[in-house]
């Protein structure tokens, strides 16, 4: 009765409100149905982030290749909200899918998303980085709101150690060829092709966020080195060259296929 009675205070409500979605989120169970019966689970208070990029602001529709998927690697998975919007719309078919994501804060969500029963026999979890592989380990900074990267960004920053994702270890996974590769890294995108040609030159498609119009310019020369083209960008090379754009998408389909 005591709480019931300090909870119609509305300053005491919202105090207690803000606690349990700082700290306890993950226990409200905030889920939203998504298509053909999906459902998509918020586990953080920055869950929405990650959720309205994907299923409000639909950043990947019309980049999905007109082709049956059934393999996806995806690397920069966050909270596995791609492979699960992907996976809703393919109606009865299952996805296979290999969710790559080195974050701390995401390792719980992800494990408990492979679990689920929609998704166990299909989805697999790799807590890991891209990076050199012959390093082992590399420094990871681990930021909410989507912002985890390789790279520092203020010198208050502290890096973990994180491991490195393998080709062997995606080989493990499944064999190849693979239909789809998604890449969202913040910033390191280069690593793909330095270290990870063999997956690119065993993957029919690409998905690939840039994050700096630079390195855009640089991404799609790397792509057309090893016989792909582009079938699909959300900028223009026009707008590419002339207005700086800070992120974009290619869509990437591999002619060696």
């Amino acid at each position: 009765m005591i709480i019931t009675s300090l909870l119609k205070i509305p300053s005491i409500r919202a105090k207690v409100i803000h606690r349990i979605k700082q700290f306890y989120f993950e226990e409200l169970d905030v889920s939203i149905p998504i298509l053909n019966s999906y459902w998509a689970k918020l586990f953080h208070n920055d869950s929405y982030d990650s959720f309205s990029e994907i299923f409000i602001q639909n950043e990947y529709e019309g980049f999905i290749p007109n082709i049956e998927i059934k393999s996806l690697i995806d690397l920069g998975a966050h909270h596995g909200f791609f492979s699960v919007w992907l996976q809703s719309l393919l109606e009865k078919r299952k996805l296979k899918s290999l969710l790559v994501e080195p974050s701390a804060r995401c390792f719980p969500v992800l494990t408990q998303l492979a679990q689920r029963k929609e998704y166990k026999e299909n989805f697999v979890f790799i807590n890991k980085c891209i990076g050199n592989p012959d390093e082992g380990v590399t420094l990871f900074f681990d930021r909410p709101h989507m912002a985890s990267s390789n790279f520092k960004r203020g010198e208050d920053e502290i890096a973990a150690k994180a491991s490195v994702l393998t080709t062997k270890d995606i080989f493990r996974w499944q064999a190849p060829p693979y239909d789809l590769l998604k890449c969202d890294v913040e910033g390191a995108e280069f690593f793909l092709f330095k270290h990870y040609s063999e997956i690119l030159l065993n993957t029919k498609f690409v998905i690939l966020e840039w994050h700096d119009h630079e390195s855009a310019s640089y991404l799609k020369n790397e792509f057309e080195n090893l016989n792909f083209s582009i079938p699909k960008s959300s900028v223009t090379a026009q707008s590419l060259e002339n207005d700086n754009p800070s992120s974009g998408i290619f869509l990437a389909q591999n002619n060696n296929l």
